[in-house]
């Protein structure tokens, strides 16, 4: 059978249709979870690990343990918390810089959304960088960027639980 110029554009056109169609109803059955009866899909930290809690503004609830003491903290919602998030839990030496900080150099680089940061508070956890994991134990003004990972929640007692000098900390 022998099929015409304009027969071969409405195969096609009819063909591409069917596709378009397809690919439309498997997103609206995908995307519209107010209608369904499962529970919502668990993020990749949720899967890794189970437990992380996330709160009412997507913040991930963790806690740092260093020098005998637990800090409440969150991590923020972004990429790089996120990919950070699902490394936890992990124990790190974290070198001292400056005598406001704690570091230690990731195995892998996260994702970076770097920022004129300006003030520095104690708590504040960032990444310098793509790969350098750094915790604030005091507040200072600062002219570097960082990317904003998260914060404990009550940075009293940092200082002194991180000690002087390297420290061992976990994140979990």
């Amino acid at each position: 059978m022998k099929i015409g110029k304009k027969g071969f554009l409405l195969l096609t056109a009819l063909l591409c249709a069917f596709i378009w169609a397809g690919c439309v109803d498997g997103q609206d059955a995908s995307s519209d979870q107010s209608t369904s009866e499962e529970s919502p899909p668990q993020t990749a930290v949720e899967k890794n690990q189970g437990k992380i809690q996330i709160g009412d503004n997507g913040n991930m609830e963790i806690e740092i343990y260093a020098g005998g003491q637990t800090f409440a903290s969150v991590l923020f919602d972004s990429p790089a918390a996120r990919a950070l998030a699902e490394q936890l839990p992990i124990t790190v030496n974290m070198q001292e810089l400056n005598g406001n900080e704690k570091f230690y150099d990731l195995p892998n680089a996260l994702p970076t959304d770097t920022k004129d940061i300006d003030s520095i508070h104690a708590g504040d956890l960032m990444l310098y960088g793509s790969d350098c994991l750094v915790l604030f134990y005091k507040d200072f003004q600062t002219t570097y960027r960082y990317t904003k990972l998260g914060r404990v929640e009550d940075a009293a007692g940092l200082e002194k639980a991180l000690g002087v000098g390297d420290v061992q900390v976990t994140f979990r």
